[in-house]
């Protein structure tokens, strides 16, 4: 019996603030607890759903009228939110961003951003270390980096 007396003020008191953390301290229960009933009674699940969300539309209201309370006060900030959300000749407009063509570097050529010149591919320097590595690895571990298999 207590536990449906808890149950029925929780939902009371979630209806008016949706938020459950609230509600389950003004009734004195647990999170652990409501989450547990909600998980194993899909009637109570549903009604905790149809609180919250109709707390929610009340919150909603509430919020709304003390927006317009704010816009009737001549509020800047106010007037400016509810422009940019409501009418799209207030939307806020997306910055246009201008991008130069890229120019594709060739091969000997010096590139005009970071200032390498593009080279075929390793030189022989790395190209040793490279194949070092690579090697290192193998011995450590028995098979290349690449390989999808050990050997």
């Amino acid at each position: 019996m207590r536990t449906n007396l808890e149950k029925s003020k929780f939902l009371e008191i979630l209806r008016e603030r949706p938020f459950i953390s609230y509600a389950c301290k003004k009734v004195g229960i647990s999170k652990a607890t409501i989450y547990r009933w909600i998980k194993n009674n899909a009637n109570f699940k549903e009604k905790v759903d149809n609180a919250l969300h109709f707390g929610r539309k009340e919150l909603i209201d509430i919020t709304e009228m003390a927006l317009y309370k704010k816009i009737n006060e001549g509020d800047g900030p106010s007037i400016r939110y509810f422009l940019a959300n409501n009418d799209s000749r207030y939307y806020p407009k997306m910055p246009v961003i201008f991008q130069p063509p890229k120019k594709e570097v060739k091969i000997g050529e010096k590139c005009d951003q970071c200032g390498t010149t593009k080279s075929k591919g390793f030189n022989k320097q790395q190209s040793k270390s490279i194949y070092e590595a690579f090697n290192m690895y193998k011995q450590k571990y028995g098979h290349y980096p690449i390989d999808n298999q050990p050997n």
